[in-house]
Formats: C-alpha cells, structure tokens, sequence
C-alpha cells in the first residue's frame, strides 16, 4: 500500500511522523538561524552584486532560503528557491529546491500549488530516491482538492514511472483509485475499476484488497439486481394493508420483484470469490487491512444469506383457501396446501436464521452483527405478517364468527413469531448500544420494536453519530444473550 504523507500536511502541518513530501536527497550545509543567517545572506548578496557568476551562487541561494523558512518567511523562501531553478538550472540542488518549493506550498495549506510542484519533480526528477514519494503526495493533494481527473492521470503516471520497480506500491495506487470511482457515483465504473484491479494485480497488490474488491464487486452488482430501489435491503414491494386482515393495519404483505438473473450470477461469484480468498488465508494479512478484509467478508456472508431470505419472502400463504366445514374435499386440499406451505416457511426460515446466527457468532464483524441479528427479527416477523395479511377464505369473510374463530387459529401461530421479532429486534439494539453504533439497521430495529411494543421501546430522537465502516473484532456474546430460535414446526 503506498503511504502517503500529504495526510499529515492535510490535518494541520509537517511536523512530526514522516516528512510529507519529498525532501533534498544531497544538502549543503545549512544554517540554523541567527548569525549563521546573517552570514548566509550577506554571502548571497555578495554573490548577486559580483560582477563574476558566483560558482557556489546555488548553494547560497539554497542556505538563504532555508533561513527563511526557518523564520517563518515562507514566501521569501519560494522565492528564492524559485530563483535558484531559474539561475542555475543543471546544479543538484535545482532538483532538491523544486521538492522544497512543493513542501513549503505544502506547509502553507496551498495543496494545489504543493500537487503541482511535486508533480513537476517526480516527473523532470524520476531517478531521484524520493520521486515516487513525491508524487505519491501528489495524488493525495488532488484527491483532497477533488481534482479527480487530474488524482488519476497521477497515478497512471505513477504506475508507468515507478510500477516496475515498486509492484505493491502501484498496485495500491490503483487501488486507491477506487475511491474516486465511488464518489462519482458510478457503481458500473467501480466494477470495472475492481475487475480491471484484480486481472492486473492479484495478490501483488495484498490478499486483503482481493478479499475487498470481490466482496464489493458482489455488492454492487448485487445492488443493480433489483429493478427498484430496495426496502430495508430487499427487493420487495410493499402492499397496502388489506381491507379485510387478520393482524393490524401496520402490518403489510410484501411481494418479491424479480431480480436480474445475470447480476445476481455475477454477484454470487464476487461475494464467493471474496469467501474462498478470506478463508484461505485464515483472516489473516499481514500488514494489511485485517479489519477492512474481515468486514468484507462478512458482506460477502450475509449476502449469501440474503437470497435465502428473499426466497422465504416470496413464500406467501396459498391463495383460494376453502375450509368451509359444508364441503369436506376442498377443506382436505386447502389444509394440505397450508400445510406444505407451512413447513416450507419453516425449512427457509430455518435456512436463512441459521446462516445470520453463523454469521453473528463466527465473524463478529460489528457492521455485519447489527444486520445480521436485525434480519433474523425479520425472519420472524415476516412469518407472522404472512399469516396476518393472507387472504381471508370467502366463507370465512362473510361470516363475522368464522372470521374471529380463523384469526384467533392464525393470531396463536404468529404472536409467538413477534414475540421472537421482539427478541431479536432487542438483541440487535443491545449490540448496538453496546458498540455506540448508529446504522440503518439499528433504526430498522428501533422503528420495528416501535411498532412491535411501543410501551416498551418509544421512538428515540436523540442523534447518534455514524461509526466507522469497519472496526476491531467483536466480542458480541456479552452483548447477545441468544438469538431467538428458528420459526416453529407447523402446528
């Protein structure tokens, strides 16, 4: 990964840590203030005033401006550096003074001015030892200016200049391109970018950014596999509460949109690929992203948990339900079809609670935690809206006793699968809490225990601050009393 020193320049100045930007490789020596500089620029003027060129004339220029910096004297300094290029083009110290002239800018927060100088040295100076430093500086000045167009022909350069002898290092500065390709908001350009990553540099770049570009690759084109914008993550639409429906009208059946078939092929190899590059290093990368590899990863699980969950979705109660007692066969057909619907429910439900509990308790990545513990709320509570938001049989409908004798049958079903809701929606909260962690899916859990038990869990306004996107592994078990368990066997 290449370091770059303009974070330090961007945060408030040069000092301390390591030098921002390129420095002189070969000085002469310089004064440190008072007399010294009193005779350096006595020296320099006598220099200037002779009627021969001076053959040190560089050397005194360079001293000079070294003490005008060290008094503060920032332009002055430039200046002379400036001067020194311009008078003694072919001296060593022309290279140096340009190095200097783009930290000073640097010092003085002129980053457009520090890009531009630096960008100058490493490509007239690409043999100096600090060219790639430099322009490495560069590309970060430009990404913190927003200059875009100008942060990327840097890295090419950058990569032409210095790739072949510094692999890792333009691998990252590739790599490091991405950034910009997302805030254009252009997720096919981000693709493209990863794909373009992963062909050129493999691993040369480090296992953590395979990891991380399959993951988000899978992400992404995920993402694109719904023809609408998602709800809470999930390709659903949501249906107006029915007119006549066992639950509350705050509970609304769901119907599953198709997704891409093509993006979401493509988005299951990514997030797979990320799973099989993370295992097969243990999780481990030395001097590398751990915790960003680690949280990737558990995108990359939760999303393989996701097509479980949206086919559990899709599972609605069978429509034309008969158990009108008067007509014996058609109460035998429809209790048959409930029933395999039932258990289906069930079998997927189990699938998908089984596989966020796994990833809960085995990756304890904190993000990916909080949604996890949130979609098993979910699992539960669709169970029992399923239930509540089903089609009333027309017997059933027309006969008010029926209809309160039928919702009681289903309302025995699903109260426990809210209690279960209420248990989960609880334990993502805790973890949440615990970790002072703010997320769509802390809100999702918030609003549906609102709903679910507002008594017990009134609305919250005050504002909590956005974490990290990733952070240090979680110990999620003091947080997380247990999950609740998978939806029940068919009654």
């Amino acid at each position: 990964m290449v370091v770059l020193g303009a974070t330090a320049v961007l945060a408030g100045g040069a000092a301390g840590g390591r030098r921002a930007t390129a420095q002189p490789a070969r000085s002469p020596e310089l004064p440190d203030g008072g007399e010294q500089c009193a005779d350096a620029r006595q020296r320099l003027a006598a220099a200037l005033a002779g009627s021969a060129p001076d053959p040190r004339l560089d050397e005194r220029l360079y001293a000079s401006a070294r003490c005008d910096e060290v008094e503060g004297d920032v332009g002055s300094a430039i200046a002379l550096l400036e001067q020194l290029r311009a008078r003694v083009p072919a001296s060593p110290l022309a290279a140096q003074a340009l190095a200097r002239i783009g930290a000073l800018h640097a010092r003085t927060a002129r980053h457009a001015e520090a890009a531009a100088a630096l960008e100058a040295y490493a490509k007239t100076y690409p043999a100096e030892p600090d060219a790639a430093t430099a322009l490495a500086d560069a590309v970060a000045y430009r990404k913190a200016l927003g200059d875009d167009a100008q942060a990327i022909d840097d890295t090419r350069l950058f990569i032409r200049l210095f790739g072949g002898k510094r692999p890792a290092e333009a691998a990252g500065a590739f790599f490091g391109l991405t950034s910009i390709y997302e805030q254009r908001g252009k997720p096919d350009a981000v693709v493209d970018h990863l794909r373009a990553y992963l062909k050129t540099y493999g691993g040369k770049g480090g296992g953590d950014r395979v990891v991380i570009a399959h993951a988000r690759i899978g992400e992404l084109r995920w993402q694109a596999s719904c023809p609408v914008k998602t709800t809470d993550g999930s390709c659903v639409a949501l249906a107006p509460a029915r007119p006549m429906q066992c639950g509350p009208a705050s509970r609304r059946a769901v119907r599953v949109l198709g997704r891409d078939p093509r993006a979401v092929k493509e988005a299951m190899a990514g997030f797979a690929a990320a799973i099989k590059a993370y295992d097969a290093a243990g999780g481990r990368f030395a001097g590398g992203d751990e915790a960003g590899a680690r949280h990737a990863y558990a995108i990359a699980r939760f999303h393989q948990a996701e097509v479980t969950y949206e086919r559990y979705l899709a599972l609605a109660v069978p429509a034309g339900l008969d158990f009108d007692p008067a007509r014996p066969a058609a109460v035998k057909r429809s209790t048959a079809r409930f029933s395999a619907w039932l258990a289906d429910k069930q079998r997927l439900g189990a699938q998908a609670t089984d596989a966020y509990a796994r990833l809960l308790f085995e990756v304890k990545d904190p993000a990916q935690a909080i949604a996890a513990a949130a979609r098993t709320g979910q699992v539960a509570l669709a169970f029992a809206d399923a239930l509540y938001t089903a089609d009333l049989p027309a017997p059933v409908a027309r006969d008010p006793d029926a209809r309160a004798a039928y919702c009681d049958g289903l309302t025995s079903v699903a109260a426990p699968l809210e209690q279960r809701a209420i248990e989960a929606f609880g334990a993502c909260l805790r973890v949440a809490g615990a970790l002072a962690w703010s997320s769509s899916w802390s809100t999702l859990c918030e609003r549906e225990l609102g709903q679910l038990a507002p008594d017990d869990f009134p609305a919250a306004t005050e504002l909590r601050p956005s974490p990290p996107a990733t952070a240090p592994p979680l110990d999620v078990e003091p947080a997380i009393d247990r999950l609740p368990p998978p939806p029940p066997t068919a009654p």
